[in-house]
């Protein structure tokens, strides 16, 4: 958009109007282009930009799409700033992101560093991502990780989530794939549209 090409020729006069709209939806998604142009030219100042934002859904949302164009330009780095932040919802939104974008250049990696996430919600949350990004590329390695993820729920979503996209990519190996896996069978139809 125009905010997105505004902040690649001047980001500096393009942040100092962002900065001045009234909080609300159009601030919200003037800072999500801000954002976007400003990730593609320095991930790390567009985090450093992201974090002095208000606490909320908007900056949670732009933190993790930082987080992930820095792990795909440098993870080593942003891996680094990742352990400094304090545990909470920016933590959290930043961990998600770096999982995502480290999945795109190094899936095994990011595979380790998710599996050895505590589970929950975040974890969930940093598997999908890894395996959505990982089935692209190489979807019978994604969805054997999946797969051989620890039994409950967070294995079924991720079995869900490889199956339902390598099932548009290679229908045919896909359900036979799935028809080895421990998935439901009523979870397995309703991919299988039965």
């Amino acid at each position: 958009g125009v905010i997105e090409r505004w902040a690649a020729d001047d980001l500096t006069a393009a942040t100092a109007w962002v900065k001045q709209l009234p909080q609300g939806p159009l601030r919200d998604r003037a800072l999500e282009s801000l954002a976007t142009s400003w990730v593609k030219q320095d991930p790390q100042g567009a985090v450093v930009f992201v974090q002095t934002l208000p606490e909320g859904a908007s900056r949670s949302k732009l933190l993790s799409q930082a987080a992930c164009a820095w792990a795909c330009q440098d993870a080593k780095a942003a891996f680094s700033w990742l352990q400094a932040l304090p545990d909470g919802p920016a933590r959290n939104s930043a961990l998600i992101g770096f999982s995502d974008g480290l999945a795109v250049q190094k899936p095994e990696q990011a595979a380790r560093f998710v599996a050895a996430l505590p589970a929950g919600d975040l974890q969930t949350a940093a598997v999908l991502k890894v395996v959505n990004r990982w089935v692209e590329d190489n979807p019978s390695s994604a969805a054997a990780w999946a797969a051989a993820l620890p039994a409950g729920p967070t294995r079924e979503q991720a079995v869900t989530a490889a199956a339902r996209q390598w099932l548009q990519g290679d229908r045919v190996a896909a359900e036979a794939w799935l028809q080895k896996t421990d998935l439901p069978a009523e979870a397995k139809a309703k991919l299988l549209h039965k």
